[in-house]
């Protein structure tokens, strides 16, 4: 692959190359849909020397199983030694201090992710805080995105003062306050509930839509028998009449 094309490619397909100790010749990774397993496979394909992901894109996408502090733990672990990542997308992913915090050791030994996108996710003053600590060590990174995050305003100023000469773009003044990030959770949950219970009244409606087929074919069949049985009622009386006529005429 051409390193211009940047393809979009499923989890299984970046684990296999790496589990197949093939070259990884992925620029664009866009995919949540990791199972058990994969993250470890992920991650030692980013150790890889051979390793070629330019851009990891695991924004949450409706549906999707969130990176979480878990996942994020591997990406981390390898982007110490990493060379190749240049843009890292992780909005939406369930992120909290702990994931941010060790994401922030990992960034400060890495000399290359010039780009990071942390928005709404549930970083809040202690993440904050480690990534102003990396800052102050990475001279890599460009941009910092950490729009809808529950920040109070003492970190948000903490990262201010640290990066205002180093950093052409810092994102935070979407930040939502811990009780407006509850809620976009619960709202997005909410639909989310919504999508499970309409889904559960198309397969109902489905299964509705089964039986009374069923129940019409039977009524059609009931229908046909009776039919059947008002034409033999009728042949019957036209021979009972026969019979009475030929009695008659003796």
């Amino acid at each position: 692959m051409a390193a211009t094309e940047a393809p979009a490619v499923v989890a299984a397909a970046a684990v296999a190359a790496a589990a197949a100790n093939k070259y990884v010749e992925l620029q664009y990774v866009n995919t949540n849909n990791f199972v058990a397993g994969e993250y470890e496979q992920l991650e030692q394909a980013l150790r890889s020397t051979e390793c070629r992901i330019e851009e990891i894109n695991l924004l949450a996408s409706w549906g999707a199983k969130p990176l979480g502090d878990l996942g994020l733990a591997h990406i981390s672990q390898a982007l110490k030694t990493n060379t190749t990542v240049k843009k890292i997308n992780l909005t939406g992913n369930d992120i909290s201090d702990a994931g941010a915090s060790g994401l922030a050791r990992a960034l400060k030994k890495n000399h290359t992710v010039k780009e990071l996108y942390l928005g709404s996710n549930k970083i809040g003053d202690v993440g904050a805080t480690a990534l102003a600590n990396c800052l102050k060590v990475n001279s890599t990174i460009r941009v910092l995105d950490l729009t809808y995050n529950p920040l109070p305003p003492a970190s948000k100023t903490l990262l201010e003062a640290t990066i205002q000469a180093k950093l052409p773009k810092l994102c935070f003044e979407r930040e939502v306050t811990h009780q407006t990030q509850g809620e976009l959770y619960a709202l997005r949950d909410e639909l989310r509930a919504e999508k499970e219970k309409r889904n559960g009244a198309e397969e109902q409606a489905k299964s509705l839509e089964i039986s009374m087929n069923k129940l019409s074919k039977k009524l059609e069949e009931e229908q046909n028998s009776m039919n059947h049985l008002e034409f033999e009622n009728e042949e019957l009386k036209k021979k009972v009449a026969e019979l009475e006529a030929k009695l008659a005429a003796k």
